[in-house]
């Protein structure tokens, strides 16, 4: 889509809806909130072996008016954001890297921001020896294709499986 607000993209999907006479779409829920999961990740928990915390984060206060703290290009682990964690700020955006394989930055919401494809997926895309750029760019979205087909479950999968129960009172 690569837009960064969801009131685009919720554009585009209202089009749709009026072009095809309908199109039944929602956001993903998951059974688990992000946020708590990636507020563990934080805290020193397990993080699941296929992800990797990189060195950007968003962390908000839980009450209406609290702050918010962005660092970037910071050891996320540091007693600083510590003292942020015990003090009650939950992670709402938070740079991870995927089987080194891909990066991006996810969102409480499960938006995920600056994705960005690492030289491996990169590299065997070249790798393909297409003849021209037309074969090029499906050589190209056809390997990121595959990549975000098996990342996605697995996103899924950390934050407990996909709520049905929300998708089926939408």
């Amino acid at each position: 889509m690569d837009t960064a607000t969801a009131n685009r993209a919720e554009d585009l999907i209202r089009h749709l809806r009026e072009t095809l006479g309908s199109f039944p779409v929602i956001p993903l829920m998951t059974n688990t909130a992000p946020s708590n999961v990636l507020t563990s990740w934080l805290r020193g928990e397990k993080v699941p072996t296929d992800f990797v915390i990189s060195d950007q984060c968003e962390l908000r206060d839980t009450k209406k008016e609290g702050g918010i703290v962005r660092c970037s290009q910071q050891d996320l682990f540091a007693d600083e954001i510590q003292s942020h964690l015990k003090a009650g700020k939950q992670v709402t955006r938070l740079a991870i890297e995927w089987r080194e394989r891909l990066s991006c930055i996810l969102s409480e919401d499960l938006t995920i921001k600056r994705l960005k494809f690492l030289d491996v997926v990169l590299d065997a895309a070249h790798e393909q020896g297409a003849e021209d750029e037309a074969a090029q760019f499906d050589a190209d979205f056809t390997l990121m294709t595959l990549e975000l087909s098996r990342f996605i479950p697995a996103l899924t999968e950390i934050f407990g499986g996909e709520n049905d129960t929300a998708s089926a009172t939408s």
